[in-house]
């Protein structure tokens, strides 16, 4: 089939490679990424780490477009993958070697692993068992959890592996005398900052959270408990940083409190609001393993 394919597109400069998905280092970055009905014999774990390869090699700005047939539900997923069992089994071949046999997933079990790779998905176009899936990295980043998760320094992380625009809530709002702005002056700035294509938000601040959700396509939540929150707080004091306008000398008891309560009090009012903005792409991480492990830090 490639050479059919140099042989009908002469005219164009086409590298053609031979090679496994899964074992293929892609070394260049690419601008559009295309499958058409290739990725439909391998289960969703592979399809994760495949699809977190190409991740990696795809522009800021690129696409991933994916056309395939999808199970029309869990039922007929599941036959399919039963039926490639039974055949391995009937011809004695092991579980780890290629059997061609489709086993499609359903279309939202697709979607899933694509969000899982850490791509904004969208659906383009349907017929019948047939999908157009629309893949691109996310543009703005919603960076959110209880004070000492580490949000500012996975948000600073993120801008070394995106190049997107970073703002940290604290210093839009704080002075260096721990003063805070006028209400009206941090709107105007957190206003330029939403309103703006790309960018990184790292912060809370609950009372304009949802305009933030409202404008992002990523949301994530560092959902961790509170000893974790309360050491990430206690290891940074005498430390300069870039995320507050001062250095914190001491321990502040009634921001050490807030940290305490925040599961009890905050945590409730965000998963809310995850659930209401379930369209967004949306990470919850629970331990500082779990986001090393996504990001690769």
């Amino acid at each position: 089939m490639l050479s059919k394919l140099k042989d009908k597109f002469s005219n164009y400069d086409i590298t053609c490679i031979l090679d496994d998905y899964f074992k293929y280092e892609f070394k260049d970055t690419y601008n559009a990424i295309v499958s058409v009905e290739s990725l439909h014999h391998f289960e969703k774990e592979k399809k994760v780490s495949l699809y977190k390869k190409l991740y990696k090699c795809l522009c800021n700005d690129g696409v991933f477009i994916l056309t395939d047939y999808f199970s029309k539900d869990d039922e007929e997923e599941k036959h399919f993958y039963n039926e490639l069992k039974r055949l391995k089994k009937e011809q004695n071949i092991q579980d780890n070697e290629f059997y061609h046999y489709d086993t499609p997933l359903t279309l939202n079990h697709e979607i899933e692993a694509l969000k899982e790779a850490g791509f904004i998905v969208e659906v383009i176009k349907s017929w019948g068992a047939t999908s157009v899936i629309k893949a691109t990295k996310p543009n703005r980043i919603l960076v959110i959890g209880c004070p000492g998760s580490g949000k500012s320094t996975l948000s600073r992380k993120l801008k070394e592996k995106t190049n997107l625009p970073l703002c940290h809530l604290d210093m839009i709002f704080w002075n260096e005398d721990k003063t805070t702005v006028d209400q009206e002056t941090f709107m105007n700035r957190l206003t330029k900052v939403v309103e703006s294509e790309k960018w990184i938000i790292d912060g809370n601040f609950s009372t304009t959270m949802e305009l933030r959700i409202k404008e992002c396509d990523t949301i994530i939540f560092l959902d961790f408990d509170v000893e974790t929150c309360l050491e990430g707080v206690k290891s940074r004091i005498g430390k300069k940083r870039d995320d507050i306008p001062w250095i914190e000398e001491q321990e502040d008891e009634e921001f050490m409190q807030f940290i305490k309560d925040f599961n009890r009090c905050n945590r409730p009012k965000i998963l809310e609001l995850l659930d209401k903005y379930q369209d967004k792409n949306i990470l919850i991480f629970k331990n500082r393993e779990e986001v090393n492990q996504y990001f690769k830090l």
